[in-house]
């Protein structure tokens, strides 16, 4: 009896790898790094997946505001440059009337506002009024216009006017054009209405 229990202890001391707990234990300890391993790099996938899904979400929901802010810079970069070119369609309506001098006709002045604008469908877009233009004439003819106002009196070819000077050929007009922008329609923006007006004195 008492050999046995000495010999079970020198087999206990002499080797520990004899106990099928303690081979266990060991061999937990050999695999026991890649098992933490395996845990840290699965957490750190998730935190990925989780970041990734979040910058999705706000993409999706900046992207319609985005666009729309894009949309309306270009619009309005497009109505300043659609207003300088009625201007200078304008401005070359006017020096051709200047130069024509009083046989000048309407319609040429108008082909010349809607061939000069560079503007898109000018031919049917760009409307041309002689008549109701404020400030100007009433309509083509001889006028006084005096005074700082100024103020326009209708007179004759060689009349005088009230502050001695001689009544002059004029005549008004004014161009119209509508312009239709991206974001026409959303969320209330609509096209825009420019227009540009001269009045020349032709004689």
């Amino acid at each position: 009896m008492r050999d046995d229990i000495v010999n079970h202890v020198l087999t206990i001391d002499g080797d520990i790898s004899a106990s099928p707990r303690a081979s266990t234990a060991r061999g937990w300890m050999r695999h026991r790094p890649l098992i933490m391993r395996c845990g840290t790099s699965g957490s750190l996938s998730r935190r990925l997946i989780r970041r990734r899904a979040t910058a999705a979400l706000e993409f999706a929901l900046a992207s319609p505001l985005l666009m729309i802010a894009m949309g309306g810079v270009a619009d309005l970069g497009r109505a300043q440059y659609n207003r300088v070119m009625l201007a200078n369609a304008v401005s070359a309506g006017a020096e051709y009337a200047y130069i024509t001098g009083i046989t000048v006709s309407l319609p040429n002045i108008t082909s010349v506002i809607q061939n000069s604008s560079s503007l898109p469908n000018a031919s049917t877009s760009v409307t041309v009024t002689y008549s109701g233009v404020s400030p100007g004439v009433p309509s083509v003819g001889w006028y006084c216009v005096t005074g700082s106002g100024p103020t326009v009196t209708l007179s004759t070819s060689g009349g005088t006017c009230s502050d001695g000077s001689t009544a002059g050929y004029y005549i008004s007009f004014k161009a119209t054009y509508t312009f239709t922008g991206l974001l026409n329609g959303f969320m209330s923006a609509s096209s825009q209405t420019m227009s540009e007006q001269a009045t020349v004195k032709i004689q």
